[in-house]
């Protein structure tokens, strides 16, 4: 296996049709000087690019628990009738075309 290269293996989620990709998550197989390449990257990038500290996906100790705190915040503001800006991204198939993208130039 080449250094650019990976094994990504669906995994069934338990629900539905096991055949549906939809049904499945992709999980990849690195080799350890990859993995090894990608956290001296992630390190370098993550001083250069500043990330909005209301991300919750892909940051060292943020998980769900803030997501849910953050969701139980907006819900009781619309209760009490204040403002409440809301910005919705569905971002299911993206990385699905990035992926694709990516592979028709390779």
């Amino acid at each position: 296996m080449d250094w650019q290269q990976n094994i990504t293996i669906p995994i069934w989620k338990g629900k539905g049709n096991p055949a549906d990709c939809m049904n499945c998550r992709p999980i990849r197989l690195l080799l350890h000087t990859l993995k090894i390449f990608e956290r001296i990257n992630d390190g370098r990038i993550r001083e250069i690019v500043q990330l909005s500290p209301i991300l919750c996906g892909f940051e060292p100790g943020c998980g769900t628990t803030g997501a849910m705190h953050a969701a139980r915040f907006l819900i009781e503001r619309h209760r009490e009738k204040k403002p409440l800006p809301l910005v919705f991204l569905d971002l299911e198939k993206a990385f699905a075309k990035c992926i694709a993208t990516k592979h028709q130039s390779i």
